[in-house]
């Protein structure tokens, strides 16, 4: 289960960042997380629940946001989102590009003190 070594890593991340920023104690880590990242979110709050209990950000969650797949367009410049693997655009059928689905991103954590390091 490699959700185990990102809790692991996105730990490590966070406590460098509070320890920068001289917070102590419970976080709130905000997270977005693609339908396509390969990373499964509840496994992702089970690993980083198991390895948070012993620090001193034990008490911490994760707040996920899920991120659709999207794709863009460039022959009739339109953005859609991907559904069943249909890569295809759905207003001339050229070829999509990615645009969003593939991300595992820290977007902000929120302390006790509400502060967004």
């Amino acid at each position: 289960m490699h959700e185990t070594t990102i809790a692991g890593r996105l730990l490590e991340q966070v406590t460098s960042i509070c320890a920068a920023n001289s917070l102590d104690g419970a976080v709130i880590i905000h997270l977005e997380v693609g339908v396509m990242s390969g990373v499964e979110s509840r496994l992702l709050e089970i690993a980083f629940e198991r390895l948070v209990s012993d620090t001193n950000l034990s008490g911490s969650g994760l707040a996920i946001t899920k991120v659709p797949l999207t794709g863009a367009c460039d022959h009739c410049d339109t953005t859609v989102e991907i559904r069943d693997f249909n890569f295809r655009c759905p207003h001339c059928r050229e070829p999509l590009r990615v645009r969003t689905g593939e991300e595992l991103r820290l977007v902000s954590i929120t302390t006790t003190e509400g502060i967004t390091p």
